[in-house]
């Protein structure tokens, strides 16, 4: 039989777009826009992010649940889509950030936009704004540089546990459907009632769990 990272490219490769998820993702998309335009045009245009997160859990657990087991192989390999599929475009938009920020700013704005692009190239932005800008929806966040790149960050920590999370879940005979609403329900929990922080709340991985496990 083929090799298992053979098996997963495959099934990477082969997974058939489907009309309903890319018209959810555009919509979402627009959404997002049109609030960060005016929110006026859109009021609820944020949640747009929440969806795409619902999507995203669909999509990875999708890849996940086509391999029969998970090894080391298997694993490397999903780690190394994700990699191709998200790095060099992003680094590339940090560092078109980054000359437009020397060419136009000023040295003390300069700072907090190299500062901000330091958390935002670990993929750890959504911590950044937890520890030093807190809240989303305070002034100071709507100036903060690179905020766009937090809901990425969660996106890209929740990929590094998700094949742990997929085992645990495929291993739980008999009770995975019980396991994953456990999940959703504590994090969902947590996102409503476990931080005073707010900023905790909205930003943090344990937090927006629910919706990658409600996907």
């Amino acid at each position: 039989s083929p090799p298992i990272a053979s098996q997963l490219s495959r099934c990477d490769k082969t997974t058939k777009k489907r009309p309903d998820i890319q018209g959810l993702r555009g919509i979402s998309i627009i959404a997002v826009i049109l609030f960060h335009i005016n929110k006026k045009l859109c009021p609820r245009g944020f949640l747009g992010v929440d969806i795409f997160f619902v999507i995203s859990g669909f999509l990875i657990s999708s890849i996940l649940t086509r391999e029969p087991f998970l090894t080391t192989i298997s694993i490397s390999h999903f780690y190394s889509r994700r990699f191709t599929r998200i790095v060099p475009l992003y680094v590339l938009t940090l560092l078109i950030t980054l000359a437009f920020a020397i060419w136009i700013l000023a040295p003390l704005d300069l700072r907090e936009v190299i500062h901000s692009t330091k958390w935002a190239a670990i993929f750890a932005k959504n911590i950044q704004q937890i520890l030093e800008l807190g809240d989303y929806w305070t002034q100071a966040s709507e100036f903060a540089p690179l905020l766009h790149s937090w809901s990425l960050s969660v996106e890209v920590q929740f990929y590094l546990f998700a094949p742990l999370l997929q085992y645990l879940i495929s291993s739980i005979q008999g009770a995975q459907l019980r396991l994953v609403f456990t999940l959703a329900i504590t994090s969902a929990s947590l996102f409503h009632y476990g931080f005073p922080n707010g900023s905790s709340r909205f930003f943090s991985l344990p937090c927006r769990l629910w919706q990658f496990t409600t996907g």
